[in-house]
């Protein structure tokens, strides 16, 4: 019979967990199984990283990505999580490939590189975009063009049960493209097209390009350009 001290048990548990502590990734790096990062994760500009084959994934503090940031977790029952409280900040490249609804709720959600949700063969993942206190897109915001073949996706700005509604300020471009034709003549196709709603109020000099989607605005949502 092994007998292994306290310290030694701690070590394995936090092992099988993947909890990890503040990150700064400086290179390519891959990471693979289900990941917890308790502390800021920062993505330097030049550096990827990629989070592939796990199901569970939770950011719990501020997260900064100035390179890149891929994360697929397109598993059936995969999660993933975001701290309402952290703040976002891209100023690279940002892509997320989900099966399951993911919201993206911060206190400051700023964009001035592109975040790419990518679609799904099989459902339409909803993906909801949220800045409580601060809520910028300077850069781009797209869902589906880069897509091939069939694949669903739908994305959101705006929490619809927030009553206080941050507006959305657009100076950059979101970009909502079908890779199927949802509309031919007069029949209507509702499962082949992307969606993108508003439910915040939006402002900004940025334009929004849909094609090959659906485009929906919550009745109290008003779209105004200074």
């Amino acid at each position: 019979m092994h007998y292994h001290s306290t310290g030694e048990l701690l070590l394995l548990f936090a092992s099988l967990l993947k909890i990890v502590a503040a990150l700064t990734v400086t290179e390519d790096t891959t990471l693979t199984g289900d990941q917890t990062f308790s502390e800021a994760v920062t993505i330097e500009d030049g550096a990827t990283l990629t989070l592939k084959e796990g199901s569970v994934y939770k950011f719990e503090n501020d997260l900064s990505v100035h390179g890149g940031l891929v994360l697929d977790n397109r598993n059936v029952d995969g999660t993933v999580s975001f701290n309402r409280e952290s703040s976002l900040n891209v100023t690279g490249s940002f892509e997320l490939a989900v099966s399951n609804d993911v919201d993206m709720f911060f206190t400051s959600f700023y964009n001035s590189g592109s975040i790419y949700v990518k679609g799904s063969a099989v459902v339409q993942p909803a993906v909801t975009f949220e800045g409580l206190e601060v809520f910028i897109n300077d850069g781009t915001i797209d869902a589906g063009s880069l897509d091939e073949g069939p694949a669903h996706s739908a994305i959101a700005f705006g929490d619809a049960f927030d009553p206080k509604k941050t507006p959305f300020i657009n100076n950059g471009k979101v970009v909502v493209s079908g890779t199927e034709k949802f509309i031919e003549g007069n029949v209507v196709y509702l499962l082949a097209g992307n969606a993108v709603s508003f439910y915040a109020p939006v402002e900004g000099t940025g334009s929004v390009e849909v094609t090959n989607s659906y485009i929906g605005l919550n009745a109290e949502t008003k779209c105004r350009r200074p």
